[in-house]
C-alpha cells in the first residue's frame, strides 16, 4: 500500500510501544447508520441472530473498525504514529491498491510492471569515485556521513566486512546502487486524470521536505530518484548503501495535479488531503458522518473490467472499543467483516464456539511479533547481591521449565506459533535451530541442581537458594523481577510464566509497567536504562530481520542513548554477522549467509527466549468470500477489491 521505509531502530521500538505493544472532495448521500445492537458481555448462545433491518442496498459491503482516523494522509503524524494507525491503513486499502504488497514475507508488484532484480536489468551497481567532504555511507556507524580521513568505507568490489578500508585522502572508489520501477501503462487516479511516475517522485519530495514530519531514513540514503519517463522511475543510493528491502524503494503515488500549488506545511493541514485523499484503487470516499465512511466503487480503477470491486458501497464503521458490540453486529448482519483493530484474545473463545456452530469465520494467521523475555545481561538493579544471568546454562534452565505450547492453548486458545528465535518460524531466511530450552522441567532442575543452584526445603513454594553459583552471591534466592507492558494479555501471559517456573524453583515477581515507562530511552527508562532484571514484551519480525536488537552497538549508553539492545548483549562474531546482513553488500555465491550465521549465534548464547508469535485475525461472515490474512500486510484487508458474496 504505501511505500516501506526501514527507518531508525529507535523510532520503531518508540513507535510499537506506544501503539500498545507489540484529494478532491466528493459529495454524496450521507450515511445511513445501523443501530449499535451491542449486548452486555453476553456468552455466545444469549447473542442477538437475527439480521438488523437497515436500509442499506444487498451490495453494500459493512467493515467494522475501532476508532476513526484523525488523518488518511501518509505523511502525517497521526497516520504514522496515531492511536488509529490501523484504521487508517485499512482505509487506505480501499484507495490505493498497491503499489506492491507484502505477502509471505516478501513483496508482491501491483500496480508496477513486476519487480526490479539484477537478471532484468533493473538493479545496477555502478562504480563511482567519491572524494573527501561527500556523503556516502559509512559501513561501521551505518549512517550517512561526510567522507573524511580516518572514515571507514566500502570500496568498490569489497564484497565482505572484513575487506572495510579507511580513507586517508584524495578519490577512492565505491560502488553506488542504482533501482529502476515500471509502473503499469494507462492508470489514472479516481478523478479520471492520469497518474505517472512523476507523481511517485513528487511523493518523495514531499517526504524529503522538511515541513513532512517523517523519519528521512531512506532520504538521508539517496543521491536522486527521478522519472525517466511516465511509467519508470529510478532510485540511486549514496555510495556504499545497498538496500536489502530494494524491491519497496518506490514511493507511493500522490496527485501532484491536486497539491502541487501547496507546500508541505500547508497539506498536513489540508481537508482534501486528510480526510478524502484520492487513489487510484478500488474505491473512493463518498461521505464522511457520525461514527462512519462511505465510499462508492473507482470507475477509473485498473480492474474494473474484472468486475471488481464486486459491491456498490463499502462502508467502514467505527466502533469504539466495542467488541462485544462488534460480535454481535456480525451475527445480525450490521458488520460483514471486523477488523482486528476490534478483537482481543479475551474474545477468542467466544470466536471459536460461534465458528463451530456457523455462525461466522475466524480468518487468521502466526503473525509478525515474537513475544519474547529478555535478561540484562548486565546487572541486575545495582544490587550486587541480586541475579545474575551471566551464566548461559541458567538462562537455558529457565526455558526449559517453560511450557510454551500449553501457554499457547491456554492464553491464545490455539491461536500461536512457537519461536525458538527473535525471528518468526515462517520468515523464509529464519534459521533451522534446535530448541536449546525445549520444555524439560526434570532436566531443568537436574541443570540448576548442577549450577549450585539447590532446592533446601523441598518445598516449591520457594526459591531456590545459591551455594556456590557463579557470579551469584551466596545464598541468594533464585528470585527476579518480570516486568511486562499493560493488559490482560500480557498479565495472563507473565502470570503463565511465573507458575511454570515456580514449578522448577525459580521466583518471578511480576511488575505490570505502563508503556512510556517500557519505551524510555537511557538513562531514565527502567528498561533501556538498564534497572531491570528481566522483561516480558514483543518485538516485530520484518522482512530483513532487526538483528540490530541484540547488536553491541546498539547498547543503550550516554553516547546511544536510544540503543535498542536493553539486554546488554554483545558478541563480536554476531555483531560482524548482522552488520553484514544490514548493509546488503552484493555478495558472491559463496558468500555465507550472513542472517543463518547470526541466528545460529544467537541461538548459541540465548540472550533472550523467544516464547511464541502473536496471531493476526479478524471475523466475517461465512458468506463473504476472498478474505485472505498475512503476517506482514499493513492491513489485513490488502485485498480488499476481491471480496464478494457468495451467491
Amino acid at each position: 500500500m504505501k511505500a516501506l521505509r526501514r527507518v531508525p531502530f529507535h523510532l520503531i521500538r518508540t513507535t510499537l510501544l506506544m501503539m500498545g505493544l507489540f484529494l478532491s472532495a466528493c459529495s454524496g448521500p450521507s450515511i445511513v447508520e445501523a443501530e449499535n445492537t451491542a449486548l452486555p458481555s453476553p456468552e455466545p448462545e444469549e447473542f442477538v441472530r437475527e439480521p438488523a433491518q437497515t436500509q442499506e442496498p444487498e451490495e453494500t459491503l459493512f467493515v467494522c473498525l475501532n476508532q476513526r482516523p484523525e488523518s488518511l494522509y501518509i505523511y502525517s503524524e497521526a497516520f504514522q504514529y496515531g492511536p488509529a494507525h490501523r484504521e487508517a491503513n485499512a482505509i487506505l486499502e480501499a484507495l490505493y491498491d498497491g503499489p506492491f504488497d507484502l505477502l509471505n514475507y516478501g513483496v508482491q508488484a501491483v500496480i508496477l510492471d513486476g519487480l526490479p532484480s539484477i537478471e532484468n536489468g533493473d538493479i545496477v551497481y555502478e562504480t563511482v569515485t567519491v572524494a573527501a567532504g561527500e556523503v556516502y555511507f559509512n559501513p561501521e556507524t551505518l549512517l550517512p556521513e561526510n567522507l573524511a580521513r580516518g572514515s571507514a568505507y566500502l570500496p568498490a568490489g569489497c564484497r565482505s566486512t572484513d575487506c572495510i578500508a579507511e580513507y586517508e585522502g584524495g578519490e577512492v572508489e565505491m560502488l553506488q546502487m542504482q533501482v529502476d520501477f515500471h509502473l503499469l501503462a494507462g492508470l489514472t487516479w479516481s478523478d479520471g486524470e492520469p497518474l505517472d511516475a512523476f507523481d511517485s517522485v513528487y511523493s518523495f519530495q514531499l517526504d524529503r521536505d522538511a515541513e513532512s514530519p517523517t523519519t528521512k531514513y531512506i532520504v538521508a540514503r539517496t543521491t536522486d530518484y527521478v522519472a525517466l519517463d511516465d511509467v519508470t522511475t529510478r532510485w540511486v543510493g549514496i555510495p556504499g548503501f545497498f538496500d536489502a528491502e530494494f524491491e519497496t524503494l518506490f514511493w507511493n503515488p500522490l496527485p501532484e495535479h491536486q497539491l502541487g500549488t501547496y507546500r508541505a506545511g500547508e497539506i498536513l493541514d489540508l481537508e482534501l488531503a486528510n480526510l478524502t485523499p484520492l487513489g487510484w484503487g478500488p474505491y473512493q470516499i463518498d461521505a464522511w458522518e457520525g461514527d462512519g465512511l462511505v465510499l462508492t466503487p473507482n470507475r477509473f480503477y485498473y480492474r474494473a473490467g474484472e468486475g471488481l470491486p464486486a459491491f456498490d458501497r463499502l462502508v467502514f464503521r467505527f466502533l469504539g472499543d466495542g467488541e462485544t458490540s462488534a460480535i454481535q453486529q456480525i451475527l445480525t448482519g450490521e458488520c460483514d467483516l471486523v477488523d482486528e483493530s476490534l478483537l482481543s484474545s479475551e474474545a477468542l473463545p467466544t470466536l471459536q464456539e460461534l465458528a463451530a456452530d456457523g455462525s461466522l469465520e475466524i480468518a487468521w494467521l502466526p503473525g509478525a511479533e515474537v513475544e519474547r523475555i529478555d535478561f540484562n545481561l548486565l546487572r541486575s538493579n545495582g544490587d550486587e547481591d541480586g541475579l545474575s544471568f551471566a551464566d548461559l546454562r541458567l538462562r537455558t534452565a529457565i526455558g526449559a521449565c517453560i511450557n510454551r505450547d500449553a501457554l499457547i492453548d491456554d492464553v491464545l486458545h490455539g491461536f500461536g506459533l512457537v519461536s525458538n528465535s527473535f525471528i518468526s518460524p515462517a520468515n523464509p531466511v529464519a534459521a533451522q535451530v534446535e530448541p536449546a530450552y525445549a520444555y524439560q522441567p526434570e532436566a531443568a532442575q537436574e541443570m540448576l541442581d548442577q549450577l549450585g543452584w539447590v532446592d533446601e526445603d523441598d518445598d516449591p513454594s520457594t526459591p531456590r537458594v545459591a551455594r556456590g553459583v557463579l557470579d551469584n552471591t551466596f545464598g541468594t534466592p533464585l528470585t527476579f523481577e518480570l516486568v511486562y507492558g499493560p493488559g490482560e494479555f500480557h498479565r495472563q501471559i507473565a502470570e503463565r510464566v511465573r507458575d511454570d517456573l515456580s514449578l522448577c524453583g525459580v521466583e518471578a515477581v511480576l511488575q505490570e509497567m505502563e508503556q512510556t515507562a517500557l519505551s524510555s530511552p537511557w538513562p531514565e527508562g527502567y528498561v533501556f536504562g538498564g534497572g531491570f532484571e528481566a522483561v516480558l514484551w514483543a518485538w516485530p519480525d520484518w522482512i530483513v530481520p532487526f538483528c540490530e536488537m541484540y547488536a553491541g552497538w546498539e547498547i543503550p549508553s550516554g553516547n546511544n542513548p536510544y540503543g535498542s539492545n536493553a539486554s546488554g548483549y554483545e558478541n563480536s562474531a554476531y555483531n560482524e554477522a548482522c552488520r553484514a546482513a544490514l548493509l546488503g553488500i552484493p555478495a558472491d555465491e559463496d558468500t555465507s549467509n550472513p542472517q543463518q550465521r547470526y541466528q545460529l549465534q544467537f541461538a548459541e548464547e540465548l540472550p533472550s527466549l523467544a516464547l511464541f508469535v502473536r496471531p493476526r485475525y479478524l471475523i466475517h461472515t461465512p458468506s463473504l468470500q476472498g478474505v485472505s490474512v498475512d503476517a506482514l500486510s499493513f492491513s489485513l484487508l490488502w485485498n480488499l477489491e476481491e471480496y464478494r458474496l457468495e451467491e
